[in-house]
């Protein structure tokens, strides 16, 4: 009985280092599998994009030619320049945003921002820059109650705005 015993308790401790080695095994492959999926969702969060633009633009945004329209997510915006259109397209597409199209002001216009009574009072200070007749550059700072009020009359009235901060216009 007693070389029985022993020969199953040999078989019991092969069987438990066996046991121990699969769990190490199975254990590795684990956390290969975890490191590969947290490799694959580390690359999707930094996006790189087929393409870069490596263009440098230096619009002049005192440039009086027709204003660029394009509709952004289903509302009309205007572009001082074409300088200023190809700089923003640039960036989208740095950041593997789809570029923005042109169209017309007739089409453009049928987009215009509304309701913007029922949006907050947040104050923003809209450039719009332009030469004075004299040929002085002068910035054209202009107050809007809001973003969606500065849009509105920028889209009614076709006049671009080169930046938009928050707050009053000194």
């Amino acid at each position: 009985i007693k070389i029985i015993l022993n020969k199953i308790n040999k078989k019991m401790c092969n069987l438990r280092t066996h046991t121990i080695s699969i769990f190490i095994v199975v254990n590795c492959l684990a956390q290969i599998a975890h490191s590969q999926r947290f490799q694959r969702v580390t690359t999707t969060e930094r996006r790189v994009c087929p393409e870069r633009c490596n263009l440098a633009f230096r619009c002049d945004p005192y440039y009086s030619g027709p204003p660029v329209w394009t509709i952004v997510d289903g509302v009309c915006k205007l572009f001082k320049t074409d300088c200023l259109f190809a700089s923003a397209n640039c960036q989208r597409q740095n950041a593997c945003v789809p570029k923005l199209s042109t169209t017309s002001q007739q089409i453009c216009q049928t987009k215009c921002k509304e309701g913007c009574e029922r949006v907050p009072a947040k104050p923003v200070c809209a450039a719009f820059p332009y030469v004075t007749v004299h040929g002085d550059r002068n910035d054209g700072m202009i107050t809007f109650r809001n973003q969606c009020e500065l849009d509105k009359w920028s889209c009614w009235n076709s006049k671009a705005y080169i930046s938009a901060t928050e707050g009053t216009c000194f």
